[in-house]
């Protein structure tokens, strides 16, 4: 039995999907605080990473970061949301933490099935990570938008995507909102192999 809770509490995958699951039943019921359980989950996300001491893990979970902030940095004035969310010298934490957890947290479930195609190329690889950001980032952005109510008021005047009725936001926007995960992969993936030729 200790070894069966060990195991689960050495995946990743398991752990992540536990704390979406609980990010998202506390934002639903309490969502007033919901820029608190993003941060709660961040810095647990980043205690869980560095206690596993996987680097390639902890690569990802800071160049994640960085992706996050460069979005923001760039985009920060189109963010302002129906609810009070904490924000740091001008930079709205909400969609901060939320593109570097989503981001990692998709390299960690592809991370998961890469086995299947290892000896496959990068351009398989990218459509296979890609494939999972789309999907996950349409699902949750629909989530976001129809269940938990959050809305962006900066960008709400816009068409979202067709289907989905999400990600109302400027054709700018949503180019990269649909980039960022392949960009992520991109980067990360040519840092990795430069750290293992060095």
């Amino acid at each position: 039995m200790a070894s069966k809770f060990k195991s689960l509490l050495m995946n990743p995958l398991y752990i992540g999907i536990i704390v979406t699951v609980l990010v998202i039943l506390f934002m639903f019921f309490i969502p007033d605080y919901s820029d608190i359980v993003i941060i709660a989950a961040y810095i647990f996300t980043i205690c869980y990473i560095i206690w596993l001491k996987d680097l390639d893990l902890i690569y990802a979970l800071i160049l994640s970061f960085i992706f996050a902030v460069a979005w923001l940095i760039v985009g920060k004035s189109q963010y302002g949301y129906n609810r009070s969310f904490v924000v740091i010298a001008g930079y709205n934490i909400f969609p901060l933490l939320l593109w570097a957890i989503g981001l990692f947290g998709i390299y960690i479930i592809y991370n998961f099935i890469e086995k299947y195609f290892v000896k496959r190329g990068v351009i398989v690889k990218l459509f296979v990570y890609s494939s999972i950001f789309w999907v996950l980032l349409i699902f949750f952005e629909s989530l976001a938008y129809h269940v938990l109510h959050v809305r962006n008021a900066m960008t709400g005047n816009y068409p979202g995507l067709p289907l989905c009725e999400c990600i109302h936001a400027p054709l700018w926007m949503q180019i990269v909102y649909l980039s960022m995960g392949p960009i992520y992969f991109l980067v990360l993936h040519m840092a990795q192999n430069y750290i293992v030729k060095h």
